[in-house]
């Protein structure tokens, strides 16, 4: 499936800081002056497209990430597209986005590290900053039930109607009760 894994963890902490931002303060992408991301130093060894020009690059992108985050309000499968990518909006905060390494983060002993910190400086000068240090998802970090739920649907529904969503669903919510696996692998297959 194309996007499958996408984004990664190591991009995960840098986007939920900047959507943690835009719902704290409702930042209005036309208002971003610059947007700093710290980093460690093994981060920018797997976002290797500081410029993408392809929904696939733009997830190997942190700037194409929190630029796309600060225009939809949200991060999803939906946003890896080349027309995303393109977007001249999406376009024009990556020329805002700078990438650096937290001087915390560039020894060896932090090279497992995803922690991210995010600053945005609006255009009126006040300036918003955020720390991730473990992505929404983790074990450290648990997803909600409706975070589940919403994910799911995300990435299934590029694949399955709706109606084959809600049936996945209800199956999986009582998988304890199936007597045979294959009526949602049946789903899942067709």
């Amino acid at each position: 499936m194309v996007g499958l894994g996408s984004p990664f963890e190591i991009e995960s902490p840098g986007i939920d800081a900047i959507l943690s931002l835009i719902e704290a303060h409702d930042i209005k992408a036309e208002e971003v002056d610059r947007i700093d991301c710290g980093v460690s130093y093994t981060t920018p060894l797997s976002l290797i497209h500081p410029n993408p020009k392809t929904g696939l690059e733009g997830q190997f992108s942190m700037g194409f990430c929190i630029s796309v985050a600060l225009v939809d309000r949200k991060v999803g499968l939906a946003q890896f597209t080349d027309e995303k990518v393109n977007d001249p909006r999406v376009q024009s905060l990556m020329k805002k986005f700078h990438l650096y390494i937290r001087p915390d983060l560039k020894g060896v002993e932090s090279s497992g590290s995803n922690a991210c910190n995010v600053r945005v400086r609006m255009r009126n000068g006040e300036e918003y900053t955020k720390s991730v240090d473990r992505s929404k998802g983790s074990s450290d970090n648990p997803l909600s039930k409706e975070e589940q739920v919403n994910r799911f649907r995300d990435c299934a529904g590029v694949v399955l109607s709706d109606s084959q969503i809600d049936e996945c669903l209800d199956l999986i919510q009582h998988i304890e009760d199936l007597k045979e696996i294959s009526k949602l692998t049946d789903i899942i297959r067709n």
